[in-house]
């Protein structure tokens, strides 16, 4: 849990954090990565900064910003609102191996195969990625086959 935020000197770029502890770099104009997307990257940190410190707090003077979390931890999920009770359950459920798998392989992915993934996945065209990503379309035609050919050869 994050309960710093960045130092505004330090905000020229975004380092994203992996839960297995890989760092990666985002910075301006890198892969079309604009000022903004940097400073909404930052603003979800601070959210979370925010939220952390207040759902840290001993008795908090109510629950409706908490974490599902935070409800496993407090071990109290039966006297909660039911929808929040539905989501901790379903929060529980194991994961389908195969959705794990796929998911594992997606993040050892280089960023730039990550972000095509993604765009493909939303059921965009290679002419609406190449729009968004702003290169040739058949640049993202090269990048769509080793996207396959990495996600094939990582394959049990």
């Amino acid at each position: 849990m994050k309960f710093r935020k960045t130092a505004s000197n330090k905000r020229s770029g975004y380092i994203y954090k992996f839960d297995d502890g890989k760092r990666v770099l985002i910075q301006l104009n890198q892969e079309g990565v604009t000022e903004i997307d940097i400073q909404r990257l930052h603003a979800f940190d601070d959210s979370e900064v925010y939220y952390n410190i207040k759902n840290s707090r001993p008795n908090p003077e109510s629950d409706w910003n908490m974490s599902i979390e935070s409800f496993a931890i407090a071990g109290n999920v039966e006297d909660k609102n039911p929808m929040v009770k539905e989501l901790y359950q379903l929060s529980q459920i194991e994961e389908n191996p195969q959705l794990a798998m796929v998911r594992e392989i997606l993040k050892n992915l280089k960023p730039e195969l990550q972000e095509l993934y993604l765009l493909l996945s939303e059921g965009q065209t290679n002419s609406d990625v190449a729009r968004t990503l702003k290169v040739d379309k058949s640049t993202v035609g090269r990048r769509r086959e080793k996207l396959i050919k990495e996600i094939q050869k990582r394959l049990p």
